[in-house]
This record gives structure tokens, sequence and C-alpha cells, in this order.
């Protein structure tokens, strides 16, 4: 199981995903798209409010599944231009610009995201660590690192997660204090990130995770939000071959009420069954 299939699944700092989600479904039947990230650029430059933050998530999207147009530098400086141009403007077109940045994860992009690390606004700050996280460049780490210790939960979550996506395992000693931390979702994204990194130090967290009547009681937490932590916690084990949780995937695969997580499961005991 490769780092990016764990990234498609770990725990997401949820407000930035309630925003994405939120917004572009809606925002997707409004506007329209396009391959050409100058026609991106030309909107953000000449629109504003939700069509100009449209167009920003639309570059990142385009940015994410073109790699030519990932490593063009000029482009580059025309983002990161877009992004500077935002401060003190329009906090949202600066926040999905820094996605966009972050899928570009070269020496221009990189130094700018570093730099905005010291925004005044603390959800932007959770958008630049992300976008550090995706960037592939494990030269960022050093900037992250300090985070973990930062007072806001959501600011410490997405830093976890941004450490096991770039998996460099020198993280491993400052993430797991976080293993105790105070916010359960703070926990689940160590635990998760660790596993990435091929620590087992988080297991005893990880197994946690599959205990339903202990999520039920975490406050604010949705039944798609439980769904999506055991599914996660079962794909951490599965990466760490902890087959002494077998008797609880066995369980789950026979008792859970939830079909997703029963075919998780499932799937994970096939896969220890195989040879």
């Amino acid at each position: 199981m490769t780092l990016g299939v764990i990234m498609q699944f770990i725990i997401l700092p949820m407000t930035i995903v309630a925003i994405l989600v939120g917004f572009f479904v809606l925002g997707g039947v409004l506007f329209g798209g396009g391959d050409d990230p100058e026609d991106h650029l030309n909107r953000i430059r000449s629109r504003s409010g939700r069509e100009a933050w449209q167009a920003a998530y639309e570059l990142s999207v385009l940015l994410a599944k073109d790699e030519k147009l990932r490593s063009d530098p000029a482009l580059a400086e025309k983002v990161a231009r877009a992004f500077h141009d935002a401060a003190g403007k329009d906090v949202q077109l600066r926040r999905y610009l820094a996605l966009a940045l972050g899928q570009m994860g070269n020496e221009v992009s990189n130094p700018v995201l570093v730099e905005a690390l010291s925004d005044g606004d603390p959800e932007t700050r959770g958008y630049v660590v992300w976008a550090l996280g995706a960037s592939r460049d494990t030269s960022v780490v050093q900037h992250l690192l300090p985070l973990l210790s930062e007072d806001d939960p959501g600011l410490r979550k997405v830093t976890a997660f941004a450490l096991g996506h770039l998996g460099v395992r020198r993280a491993t000693p400052a993430l797991e204090p976080l293993l105790n931390d105070r916010t359960d979702d703070v926990r689940w994204n160590a635990a998760l990130a660790l596993a990435q990194l091929g620590s087992r130090s988080g297991l005893f967290v990880l197994r946690s995770m599959l205990d339903r009547e202990s999520l039920s009681k975490v406050s604010g937490l949705s039944a798609p939000q439980r769904q999506e932590a055991m599914i996660n916690a079962m794909k951490a084990i599965a990466l760490l071959d902890d087959r002494e949780t077998r008797p609880t995937i066995e369980r789950l695969s026979k008792e859970d009420p939830d079909l997703k997580v029963r075919e998780n499961a499932m799937r994970l005991l096939e896969q220890w069954r195989a040879p």
C-alpha cells in the first residue's frame, strides 16, 4: 500500500474539507472549468468572490492532473503572484491558491508557501500546511515540525497529516507526543501518519479507532466520520501488518452495522489469507 493510497483515506481536517465539498458541489454547477491555466488565472484576476474562488480551485485540480503544467516555472510565478496579490484582500481566494501552489511543489511555489506559514489567518495557515504536504518536497519538513506544538488543534491535525504524506521518518519522534493529545482526531491523525512512516508506536490509538462504542462517545463525530475513522484505522493496520488485531477485524467483518466497515474488514482478512 503506497503513501498515495493512504492519503486518499486519511482523516481530513474537516474545516477545510467541508468548505471544499460544500462550496464546489454547488460551484461546479454554476461555473465552467476548462483545461487552460491562463483562463483560470484571467478569471481570478477579473472576477471576485465565488467565481474567483472557483477558478482557483479548478486550477489546483488541473495542476493535479497535468505534470507538465506543475513543472512550469513561469506558471508557478503567475500563481505565486496571484497568491501575494490576494493577501489582505480575499482570504478565501488566498486559501484556494495555496492548494494550487501545493500541487506545483517547486523552487518557486514552496518558498512562497513556507513564508505564508506565518499568515495571520489560522485557517489559511491550515491550507498552506495542507499544500506543503501535497508538494512532495521533503525539504519542507523542517518548517512543519514546529507546528505540531501549536495551540490550535486543527493546525496540529493537518500538520500530522502533511508529515505522514511526505514520508520523512525523522518526523517520527515529533509526532509521537501527539498520540496522547487531548483532541481525538489529532491523536488519530498522528497514529495514521506514524503508520505511514513505518512506526508501530501508534497502534494502541489505531486499535481504539476500531471501537465503535468509544467512537460514539466522541462529541460532534458524525456517522460518516466514525465510518471514516474505522476504515482509516484498518488501512493503517494493514500497512503495519498488525495481525494481533485479527480477532477485532474478524468481529467487524461479521457484526459491524456499517456495510463499508464490514467490507473493508473482509478485504483486510483476505489480504492476510493470501500467500
